[in-house]
This record gives structure tokens, C-alpha cells and sequence, in this order.
């Protein structure tokens, strides 16, 4: 099965350059394989960046609070710039058998139930766009075996992971005579390799005179892979890697990051606490948070159109999403307030240049 979606409609089309709705979506019960989407933008056909989140669910007719009776969430890359995207069909089996009522009983069997479809997609690193919702149905069938027992159907938009930051400074002096580093239920001693009497087991000790950078680099290392091979680092007995988080980190000028992220999404991730004691018993303190729950799109995902609901950040969030997705169309006059504000357009060496107006009507350009 192939479905259109038009991306500056976002909706089905019944195909490339036809305007007007798809007429519906049909799929049988159990029948399984495989379900391809055709992105285009009017008679061109379009593919998504890889990497791209795409999810294709069928819910009964009305029932928005629903779990998803049909699904696709693992869409691959397309093979070639403009191709289609394919995944897996899973079906609710046990949801499907209850809404055809296939009970064993052959006086109340239905031949069909009343669906509603949905495409939702991400690019990396931008926000969720979703097409309108197409009515269509799902059929019973006559063959029943072991038909449909398909991986089942784990949730809805993908879960958040819960993260936290501890931010050091990345020519700081540190002086580690002993000290901890927990995670969760994760921990591990430390040690300078020199001063008093080594801690208990496993702990990691350094001999060098990184500071931290060099610490930072091996408690990723450590907790990501359960060994340290940098240089002049020994880890003493045995620590496996955490099943509760993986490590990162980075840096900015002078600031030093140390990034923790929940490996299972959802709001589980939120109760791992994390406690860093080198220097004091608080170098690195605190939770992770921002952990959500695979969920449905709700009311309150969406931001209100209504101006006099938004804040600025929320308004000017709103626009750069906009800008982003390339999804701004204004089908009458665009208006700007204030003479020193205009339209803002890039030539083809990437040069911005604010176009403005006089009291003459004279416009001119500022490059910006």
C-alpha cells in the first residue's frame, strides 16, 4: 500500500498534484506486510532528512483517546532523494477482535469498523507536523488462523528521555583525594592513586594531572562501556556499565559539560538522582527531568493561534517553527509594524537583506 501526503496541503492526496482529499483508507483485519508514504509538494515528489520520525496510526472512528488499532513507527530512510518511506504494519489484534466482535459467535459478526487515519512526522532537530484526519475502515476477514499476531503495539508519539547537565569549568584545578560518583543505582569510588589509603572496590583512580576534562571523558567512558583506557586511569575491580543511563560530554568556551540521559523513555527516567563528590559532597548534584510518557497529541501540545493566549517567546517559537518547516504560505497580505521592521530576504550567497519602505513609497535594502 502506498499512501500521498502533500506536504503544503498536509493531507492525503489521492495522488501527486491532485489537490482534493484521498477518498479513504482501507486495510483488513491480521493482513500484515508492509505500508509506503509518498511525500510530495504538489506534482514533486519529496522524501524526509534521514533520521526522520515518521508514524502512521488507524484508531476507531471518533475514538481519539483510543490506543491505535493499526500501526507503523519505524518508517526507513528513503532509498533515494524523493522516495518513498516503508515500514512494518503491527496490529491490535485483541482491540480489533473486540470492535468486530469476533466472539465465536457468527450472529453479531460485523464486516467492517469505522476507522480514522493519521500520519505524523519530525525531522531531526525540528518540531511534530501531522496531515488532516482521513476517514476509511477496516475490514473483518474470513480466514483466520494465526493471522495478525504481529509485534504488538508498544504506545503512541515516542516517549522523551529524562536528561540532566552538570557544567564545570573546563580549566578548573580539581584535587581529587577520594570522593563517589553515583547515578541511579550506579556507582563507583575515587581515588588520586596516591594520597591515604585506596577505597573500597571498584574504584577508579588517576595518576596524571588532567583535571576535568580528563576526569569527565572517564566517567563517560566508565559508565557507557564498564572500562577506562584513557591514559593514566585504572579501574580497580569490576564495574558494569549503568542500564539506567548513558553519558556524554561536550563543551562550550570555557565551560565543560557532563550530559546524563534516561536509556528507557518516559517519566521513569525522571526519579534517577545523581551524586558527583570530588572536591566537596556537592560538585555534581541533582535529578534528571524532562521525562514524558509516549502519549497522544493533546490539546495542550499544540500552541493556540489565539494572539491573546501567547507570550512573546511563545509567538516568536511559533514563527521560527514555521520558518523552519518551510510550511509559512500566506494566502493574503502580509503586513510588518513599525518602519524599521520589513521583509527579510536572503540572495543566493546566503546574504540577509531587510527590505523597507519610505514615506514615498521608495523601498530600499539594509544588508543585515
Amino acid at each position: 500500500m502506498v499512501l500521498y501526503i502533500d506536504l503544503d496541503l498536509g493531507r492525503f492526496v489521492g495522488a501527486p498534484g491532485f489537490g482534493s482529499p484521498a477518498r479513504g483508507i482501507e486495510h483488513k483485519r491480521g493482513d500484515g506486510g508492509e505500508i509506503s508514504i509518498q511525500f510530495c509538494q504538489g506534482t514533486t515528489l519529496v522524501s524526509l532528512p534521514d533520521g526522520s520520525d515518521i508514524i502512521y496510526q488507524g484508531k476507531a472512528a471518533g475514538k481519539y483517546d483510543a490506543s491505535p488499532l493499526i500501526e507503523c513507527a519505524t518508517f526507513g530512510n528513503a532509498a533515494t532523494s524523493g522516495a518513498v518511506h516503508t515500514g512494518p504494519l503491527t496490529y491490535d489484534v485483541t482491540g480489533l477482535n473486540a470492535a468486530l466482535l469476533v466472539d465465536n459467535d457468527d450472529s453479531n459478526d460485523v464486516a467492517f469498523l469505522n476507522a480514522m487515519f493519521e500520519v505524523t512526522w519530525r525531522p531531526p532537530g525540528k518540531g511534530w507536523s501531522s496531515t488532516d484526519t482521513l476517514a476509511g475502515r477496516i475490514n473483518n476477514d474470513v480466514v483466520r488462523s494465526s493471522q495478525g499476531l504481529l509485534p504488538s503495539i508498544t504506545g503512541e508519539l515516542p516517549g522523551v528521555a529524562a536528561t540532566a547537565r552538570s557544567t564545570f569549568g573546563g580549566t578548573t584545578t580539581i584535587s581529587i583525594s577520594s570522593g563517589a560518583l553515583t547515578v541511579g543505582t550506579w556507582s563507583v569510588n575515587l581515588w588520586d592513586g596516591a594520597t591515604g589509603s585506596a577505597p573500597a572496590e571498584p574504584y577508579l583512580s588517576y595518576g596524571g594531572s588532567g583535571d576535568w576534562p580528563a576526569w569527565v571523558a572517564a566517567f563517560v567512558e566508565l559508565i557507557n562501556t564498564a572500562a577506562v583506557t584513557a591514559s593514566g586511569f585504572t579501574l580497580v575491580g569490576t564495574r558494569p556499565a549503568s542500564n539506567q543511563v548513558t553519558a556524554a560530554t561536550s563543551s562550550s568556551g570555557s565551560d565543560l559539560f557532563f550530559d546524563l540521559t534516561a536509556k528507557e523513555t518516559g517519566v521513569q527516567g525522571n526519579s534517577i538522582s545523581f551524586l558527583l563528590a570530588a572536591i566537596s559532597s556537592t560538585d555534581a548534584i541533582g535529578t534528571l527531568s524532562g521525562g514524558v510518557d509516549s502519549r497522544e497529541f493533546v490539546q495542550d501540545d499544540f500552541v493556540s493561534t489565539l494572539a491573546d493566549t501567547l507570550t512573546a517567546a511563545q509567538k516568536a517559537q511559533a514563527i521560527l517553527n514555521l520558518l523552519e518547516s518551510s510550511a509559512l504560505t500566506v494566502p493574503g497580505d502580509l503586513e510588518t509594524t513599525g518602519s524599521a521592521n520589513g521583509l527579510i530576504l536572503e540572495s543566493p550567497d546566503g546574504s540577509r537583506f531587510r527590505v523597507t519602505v519610505n514615506n514615498a513609497g521608495t523601498l530600499s535594502t539594509t544588508s543585515i
